[in-house]
């Protein structure tokens, strides 16, 4: 099989680099892939916002399996996709639209029995303010759009101001006014194809320690590392999440009805009361990616193929190994220094089994993508046996859009022994220019 991964993060290197270990792919093709998903796959610059091109792609190309990432989704790319129809794994445009206004996405959450915070949508400043009279300290005040305003409150006389700020920043859609929820942030994840889903394994979000932002975060990729494990006390946890988190969303994007296929991942925070949502995701983060898919003892095709034909309740369920992983943030400790300052080989030395997932890096080497008509031969770009070490970081550095360089990956049976894994690797050749946490996985949650 051919296989169309959009994507230039973390997100899209962990996905294609599971997928072309799999004996029944041909091929998996980036749009447009990063330094890391070079070394083993081809990429092509299609854009996933332009549906038709996409389409003429897939039909000539003979891809198999479309992998949308955020923007098409944003765009209907699946939507225009299943019409004609061909297999995309991807939610429809309604549900992208309903996660994108805070308002609507708590009125739905709430209305299916989730978990939230204690709080409510507000229409007017007069409810906001009679409401956060009743709320305990700190409090959130945000405004309607998910990229919007969001204002922390540590003391009453700031409220009254942080409601007027996000009223006006919503305009008339209201706000969003609950309690600040501490305690650790976790994922808690299904696999769908709109009638049927699979659970994932909870992954534990770390924050960076440096960090003066006390919200929860929303954005997976903005942590400073991840780990999950296969322990009692990780069963305990994801026997909470199933029943409280898990199948309520299952149960509501079945009776909704609105279009979610894929991976929906939820970000939740453990609370003195048990689980609260704060943000519901319709593509995984590659945070939440580094710290599962390494668990996956079988083949990731036929779930993704169930997802996108409607099938996934008789594709083999997945088999998750009983093993730790911890996943530490490499970012770039001053963003302004130049690109090419980040060695070459920073990560050459590192041992066997350990695995670098590049997030929006541009490749020294291009690997483009030749289309069937082109080719002499039946040359395959992939390299199944590709595992993700030895991956000089100037390879992948230049060009890079974003902070994050990339998620250095280690497993072993316990957490103890994955993090001593990741951070030997780290320690045995530093760079100035790459900076991290050294607190993942020092709590087992």
């Amino acid at each position: 099989m051919n296989i169309l991964v959009f994507g230039s993060d973390s997100s899209a290197h962990v996905i294609a680099w599971k997928l072309v270990n799999s004996a029944h792919v041909q091929e998996v093709i980036l749009a447009p892939g990063n330094g890391g998903t070079h070394f083993f796959a081809p990429a092509t610059q299609l854009n996933s916002q332009d549906a038709g091109a996409v389409a003429s792609f897939v039909l000539s190309e003979e891809i198999d399996l479309v992998v949308a990432d955020m923007r098409g989704i944003a765009l209907g790319l699946p939507d225009e996709l299943r019409a004609l129809p061909l297999p995309v794994t991807g939610s429809s445009q309604g549900f992208w639209a309903l996660r994108q206004s805070r308002c609507q996405l708590r009125e739905w959450l709430h209305q299916h029995g989730l978990p939230l915070p204690r709080g409510q949508v507000c229409p007017t400043v007069s409810q906001a303010e009679k409401l956060a009279a009743t709320l305990s300290l700190p409090l959130t005040i945000a405004a309607d759009r998910q990229d919007g305003l969001v204002i922390t409150c540590t003391d009453r006389a700031t409220i009254p101001q942080a409601i007027a700020d996000c009223m006006a920043a919503s305009k008339a859609a209201g706000i969003v006014v609950e309690e600040l929820v501490s305690g650790p942030v976790v994922t808690a994840a299904v696999l769908t194809d709109g009638g049927y889903g699979v659970s994932i394994p909870a992954t534990c979000l770390a924050r960076d320690p440096q960090s003066a932002d006390t919200a929860p975060f929303m954005d997976a990729d903005r942590a400073a590392g991840v780990h999950g494990a296969a322990t009692p006390l990780w069963a305990k946890l994801e026997g909470f999440l199933e029943a409280q988190v898990r199948q309520p969303l299952l149960r509501a994007l079945h009776d909704d009805g609105c279009g979610a296929r894929g991976w929906i991942s939820t970000i939740c925070v453990l609370g003195s009361r048990g689980p609260v949502v704060q943000g519901l995701h319709l593509v995984p983060s590659g945070m939440e990616l580094a710290a599962t898919l390494p668990r996956l003892a079988n083949d990731l095709l036929p779930l993704l193929l169930g997802c996108a034909r409607g099938t996934l309740a008789a594709a083999p369920p997945p088999v998750w190994e009983h093993k730790a992983v911890v996943g530490v943030a490499l970012r770039r400790a001053d963003t302004s220094h130049p690109d090419y300052a980040v060695s070459a080989g920073a990560f050459d030395s590192f041992e066997p089994g350990m695995l670098i997932f590049h997030h929006a890096t541009t490749p020294l080497v291009p690997n483009p993508y030749n289309s069937r008509g082109a080719r002499l031969g039946g040359r395959r770009s992939s390299r199944p046996g590709f595992g993700g070490a030895h991956l000089p970081l100037e390879a992948s550095a230049r060009g890079a859009t974003s902070p994050l360089l990339a998620i250095a990956v280690g497993s072993a049976p316990t957490i103890s022994a994955a993090r001593e894994h990741v951070y030997t690797n780290l320690r045995r050749h530093p760079n100035a220019n790459i900076s991290y946490s050294a607190e993942i996985g020092v709590r087992e949650l």
